[in-house]
């Protein structure tokens, strides 16, 4: 019943849109127009295209905090997606509700930054699956690694040397420049976990796992499989002594979360609770996703 409401919203939507396509094409300005698919992504191509004339970024689920599996467009997006030239997705199964919308749109192309990036796959169930209406068989973080975000930096600039070629020489020193601020943030990372005594860890969802497969976190156990999903009393029983039997001393939530389960689980256990930002949502400035992980280096070393 849900997938039919979802659906209806999107068809109403695009009649809508339709409607007003005419005025939409004949106020487009001249400017090479990009919209983004989510925070990370932006922040990417404000980088990529920092100091690059006559190029427009909009950022399509603006600060949309949290998981966006399940999002449902507006139709004020889908009017933002009909002024865009090209859609920056982060890809990996992530804007996997945009591809009947997006297969309305015929002229606007798509870069994929999850090209060429090695993704981790996870196993559903076929309940999960027929409640849901996807699996999620493969992990959509790869963003919060900072190593993927390299790659997936590299990806996009590639693309759009290609899309907007004049601009080629401006495009790939942008790259250069902030790949190199990665690199560096990446081995200040390196350099300091490497110092972890203790690196069994719980999270509360699965957000973390390209992160901590990086640096060598041990998730020994997360409190949500899924987005939104409570643990059972018997999970919450067997996670509450996994982590008495490794000794975790930290359980890390996200800020947009606010689980009592949470609380429980460290009440029993003594652990303590942190957040980690997963740079879902921030401020508009092309340094966020460096200050982000560096907030979130000083709360593993706390």
């Amino acid at each position: 019943m849900r997938s039919k409401i979802i659906t209806l919203v999107i068809l109403l939507a695009l009649i809508i849109l339709t409607i007003s396509a005419i005025n939409i094409n004949e106020n487009k300005d001249n400017k090479f127009n990009i919209t983004t698919s989510f925070y990370p992504m932006y922040v990417a191509v404000l980088n990529i295209t920092d100091g690059v004339q006559d190029v427009s970024i909009t950022n399509l689920m603006n600060n949309q905090g949290g998981c966006i599996h399940d999002y449902v467009l507006t139709t004020t997006e889908l009017v933002t997606l009909a002024k865009a030239d090209v859609l920056v997705i982060n890809g990996a199964g992530m804007e996997g509700f945009m591809d009947k919308v997006i297969s309305n749109f015929e002229e606007l192309r798509i870069i994929d930054s999850s090209e060429t990036i090695d993704e981790i796959h996870e196993e559903c169930d076929s309940s999960h699956k027929e409640h849901n209406g996807h699996a999620h068989e493969t992990n959509s973080h790869i963003f919060v690694s900072v190593k993927n975000y390299i790659k997936q930096v590299q990806n996009i600039c590639d693309k759009l040397v290609e899309i907007d070629s004049k601009n080629k020489e401006k495009y790939e020193f942008n790259t250069r420049e902030y790949i190199a601020k990665l690199q560096r943030l990446d081995e200040e990372i390196t350099k300091e976990v490497c110092g972890f005594k203790n690196k069994n860890i719980v999270t509360l969802h699965n957000t973390f796992d390209y992160f901590a497969k990086d640096y060598d976190l041990n998730v020994i156990g997360t409190v949500e499989s899924e987005h939104g999903e409570t643990p059972s009393a018997s999970e919450l029983a067997t996670l509450i002594q996994v982590i008495k039997n490794n000794n975790v001393k930290a359980i890390f939530v996200e800020p947009e979360y606010s689980i009592k389960v949470v609380d429980t689980i460290a009440k029993e256990t003594g652990a303590k609770v942190y957040v980690l930002n997963p740079m879902t949502s921030g401020k508009n400035n092309k340094e966020e996703y460096i200050n982000i992980m560096k907030d979130n280096l000083n709360m593993l070393k706390e």
